[in-house]
């Protein structure tokens, strides 16, 4: 068994939670130990807090220990962590109020622009699309569209007002010409700020 230093410690327990779903402090202690590591329950509430862990649901309904995604910029008078969130994590950061400050980037997307945010797209690498795997592609749309209040009554995470909000008026599920001008802005600014190479899509559906 081995005492480590706070830094170690840590990244130590960043590789755990990258690696197990870790739903509780006893249970990270337990992976320590087998791990070699000797701590307390009160030094890993606090390496939890410092790394900025919340707890997010997990395929199968279980809460589990994450590190969201983290940027650190040097700022006059320390550190500055900024953290991406993105789907689950998100509305679970949003939904326990902590008391942070949110940006969204949808929101701050049509501030800017007054067009709608494309998060996620399927997209096909140019010269490896082919008839028959646009037409699956748009069968599994259809599929996802037709099943949609299903998806929403059936599913188990958040309360059922939540998820019909959410599923069946925040997210659009085609990219109408709204979208299609946001990505074309979004492609103009990359442009403008040098931020390529950019590679301008062509539309198959």
């Amino acid at each position: 068994m081995a005492t480590l230093g706070k830094p170690q410690r840590q990244h130590r327990i960043l590789r755990i939670l990258e690696s197990h779903p870790v739903s509780s402090q006893p249970q990270l202690l337990q992976l320590l130990e087998a791990d070699g590591i000797v701590a307390t329950q009160a030094t890993v509430s606090r390496d939890l807090e410092e790394l900025g862990a919340v707890k997010v649901r997990i395929p199968g309904g279980a809460m589990a220990y994450a590190i969201p995604e983290y940027i650190k910029e040097r700022a006059p008078g320390g550190d500055d962590h900024l953290r991406r969130l993105m789907g689950d994590p998100d509305i679970d950061f949003v939904r326990a109020g902590t008391g942070h400050e949110l940006w969204d980037l949808g929101e701050a997307w049509f501030e800017l622009t007054r067009l709608p945010f494309v998060y996620a797209v399927w997209a096909i690498r140019r010269g490896a699309g082919s008839p028959k795997l646009c037409r699956l592609l748009r069968e599994a749309r259809d599929f996802g569209m037709d099943t949609l209040d299903h998806i929403i009554s059936s599913r188990p995470e958040y309360d059922l007002d939540f998820r019909k909000d959410y599923l069946g008026w925040h997210i659009h599920y085609h990219l109408g010409s709204d979208e299609r001008r946001g990505i074309q802005r979004f492609i103009e600014l990359l442009e403008k700020h040098s931020l390529g190479p950019v590679h301008p899509p062509r539309y198959i559906s």
